[in-house]
């Protein structure tokens, strides 16, 4: 069985030391489109050679992979897996049977006449138990237990999975532990998407709580935890620890959060292509209240601005109840175009994190 390995970095490189072990698997070379020849003496295929090397299986060991889809023949797709980002994370080897293998989404089974998102997110909390300064979801804004309803989640997912492949979901808060439904959330976005790998971010201080058909709801639907590195979680990061590992959940720490970010800039006079640019979040597409917006900041941007009665309100987002939508053409926008709230993001400015429980306009505003 003829192997290549499309990425060339550390992800690609642990999944070729996999392969190397396996005397059913001859390594054709790695897929780059950005190295060519050879590296450190193996092999690098363009995209447009893959054909000419007769491969059986190509796997996909980059994070971000839009751009692989963008660039893979057509023909070839059929022979593509995708692995999942934490097998990386968490240094996990894959099955003997790759075609079986969970950690693995292979694009035979995806559904091909729908676009593929990548990344897809939302709050299932709005208020936090942490309340940073100049939060970028503007949580210490929202009142305590101030969430979008179960049932206005599920209507909006069901939607956008009808018309959409989703590949990673990301349930946000907030706090996402503080919404006491949250296995009602995980068990109905697992139902809707088998294949989908779904991801809780928290600042983890509220792990050691959790009950028993929490984790059995993790274990059985397949989450991966993700756990912010702020300073009140560090203290009790071995008993959170203890408590996954018991648990069986997979999950990662984050870097620790030494200081926040804000970019702000209530004029509007930002380079709206630059800004998106440099985006860290362009890529993190939201869904909320029926629409789906950029990113966060489009989608909860309102709240700031309402809460300190600034003269600005956002209208963007895509209806995603409009019979008229094109998704195609939606998707490709959300991916590839900046929007008109890019120029309210200027240059960053860094700050110290700290907790702010009386949050003033200038967490989040930077002055010229």
């Amino acid at each position: 069985m003829r192997i290549a390995i499309w990425g060339a970095g550390k992800f690609g490189h642990f999944i070729k030391e996999q392969m190397d072990k396996r005397e059913d698997v001859i390594f054709a070379g790695f897929i780059d489109s950005k190295i060519q020849g050879s590296q450190n003496g193996i092999k690098i295929i363009a995209p447009s050679q893959i054909e000419e090397y007769k491969i059986d299986l190509i796997l996909v060991a980059v994070v971000n992979f839009a751009s692989v889809l963008e660039q893979l023949p057509s023909e070839e797709i059929d022979k593509v897996g995708i692995i999942r980002g934490y097998v990386y994370k968490l240094n996990k080897n894959l099955s003997r049977n790759l075609l079986e293998d969970r950690n693995i989404l292979w694009l035979k089974n995806v559904e091909s006449n729908k676009p593929f998102l990548d990344h897809l997110e939302t709050n299932v909390m709005d208020s936090c138990n942490l309340n940073c300064k100049g939060c970028s979801h503007f949580s210490n804004l929202f009142s305590q237990g101030e969430k979008i309803p179960f049932e206005r989640f599920c209507e909006d997912l069901k939607k956008i999975s009808e018309n959409v492949w989703i590949n990673r979901l990301y349930l946000l808060g907030g706090e996402p532990l503080l919404n006491k439904q949250l296995p009602n959330y995980i068990g109905f976005a697992r139902e809707l998407l088998p294949l989908t790998e779904i991801e809780i971010v928290t600042n983890g201080i509220l792990i050691p709580k959790q009950s028993g058909i929490f984790f059995e709801c993790c274990r059985e639907n397949d989450v991966f935890i993700s756990i912010s590195g702020y300073k009140p979680m560090l203290r009790m990061k071995e008993d959170i620890i203890k408590t996954l590992e018991e648990n069986e959940i997979n999950y990662e720490f984050r870097m620790d959060v030494l200081s926040f970010g804000k970019n702000i800039d209530l004029q509007g006079e930002a380079n709206p292509q630059k800004t998106f640019r440099v985006c860290r979040e362009k890529d993190c597409h939201f869904f909320r209240n029926g629409r789906l917006y950029k990113c966060p900041f489009e989608a909860l941007g309102n709240k700031l601005f309402t809460q300190f009665d600034i003269d600005i309100f956002f209208q963007g987002g895509v209806d995603i109840y409009d019979p008229d939508l094109n998704w195609d053409e939606a998707i490709a926008k959300l991916d590839n175009e900046p929007i008109s709230c890019c120029r309210y993001c200027g240059e960053e400015e860094r700050t110290e994190w700290a907790i702010e429980n009386h949050p003033q306009l200038e967490d989040w505003i930077i002055r010229k």
